[in-house]
C-alpha cells in the first residue's frame, strides 16, 4: 500500500477527493492540521477545521508529478505532499490499536 498526506484549507478538500477517488484512492481521511477546537455553530452544519491534513490510501503507487500538477492547477498554489509505503496490515483492527476510553458527561 501506498499512503500520500496533504494540507489543504476546508473548502478544498472536495474538489480534492474527487481527484484523489479517479486516481484510485482506496480510503481518504481528513483530520485536524493544528491544535485548534472545532465547534459546531449551527444545528445540522458540518463545520471543517482552520487546516485540514487529507491522507489517502492507494493499492498501488501512483504517478506522483502528474497528481501533483494537477492539485497544483486546482489550488492554485504549491503544495507539498508526504509519502510513505505501508506494508500490509489488517487495517480493520489496526486503526484500533491505542484507542482508550473517553469519558463524556459526568
Amino acid at each position: 500500500m501506498f499512503e500520500i498526506s496533504l494540507r489543504i484549507n476546508p473548502g478544498q478538500h472536495i474538489a480534492v477527493e474527487v481527484i484523489l477517488e479517479e486516481l484510485g484512492a482506496i480510503s481518504i481521511s481528513l483530520q485536524n492540521a493544528v491544535d485548534d477546537t472545532l465547534f459546531v455553530q449551527e444545528f445540522g452544519d458540518t463545520p471543517l477545521w482552520k487546516q485540514i491534513t487529507l491522507t489517502a490510501l492507494f493499492q498501488d503507487k501512483i504517478e506522483l508529478d502528474h497528481f501533483q500538477n494537477t492539485l497544483e492547477d486546482l489550488l492554485a498554489r504549491p503544495i507539498k505532499i508526504s509519502t510513505r509505503i505501508i506494508g500490509e496490515q489488517d487495517l480493520q483492527n489496526t486503526w484500533m490499536q491505542g484507542l482508550q476510553p473517553m469519558q463524556f458527561g459526568e
